[in-house]
């Protein structure tokens, strides 16, 4: 069964999980998953962020059980602590200082389903910043870029701009990592290529 062939559902309304399946050519229809996202207490971060997919995939499953369904997740972490997206622009900027001139980690869960089949993967990437001056910090909280992501940062747009070097794939930070969705992908018996 070839990927490009087959009804596609991603389970996100991040405009940079649809910019990654747009750029690898993948047609897709966005459907917000219901699934109600929280921390779950006892998880670490690889399962956290490896369970939040899945059950944002497994409530679409529900509705479309014979479609391809996607659906992915991401957390930030430095030392040890998790940084999900920033609440408000104190808790912006807030995380913005703790990254700036750091090296920090970032988790992208990701989850397919079809045919009452489910799998999970998860990548991890490393992000190691330049260290920012004030005025980066305020100008980039103004473009509002930072504000529903996790981190308060991403890797496209002004962001590119606050990045020293990235050792990983680029598409986990962006939160769809495409390697991972490719070996699901083929454990369904779908092929991208």
């Amino acid at each position: 069964m070839n990927l490009f062939k087959q009804e596609i559902i991603l389970a996100s309304t991040s405009p940079r999980r649809q910019e990654v399946l747009r750029s690898a050519g993948v047609k897709f229809k966005v459907v917000p998953s219901d699934y109600e996202e929280k921390m779950i207490a006892g998880l670490t971060v690889v399962q956290l962020v490896q369970e939040l997919a899945r059950g944002k995939v497994a409530a679409m499953a529900k509705k479309y059980p014979s479609k391809i369904i996607i659906g992915a997740d991401t957390l930030v972490t430095y030392k040890n602590k998790i940084y999900g997206k920033p609440k408000n622009i104190a808790e912006a900027k807030k995380m913005l200082r703790m990254i700036s001139g750091r090296r920090i980690k970032v988790y992208s869960g990701v989850a397919v389903a079809c045919s009452q089949k489910l799998f999970t993967d998860i990548d991890t990437t490393y992000v190691n910043f330049k260290k920012f001056s004030t005025t980066e910090i305020d100008g980039y909280i103004r473009s509002n870029q930072p504000m529903d992501k996790a981190g308060a940062f991403g890797v496209q747009g002004l962001g590119l701009f606050l990045i020293d070097k990235l050792d990983g794939n680029y598409s986990t930070v962006m939160g769809l990592p495409m390697l991972k969705v490719a070996k699901l992908l083929n454990k369904l018996g779908i092929s991208i290529f």
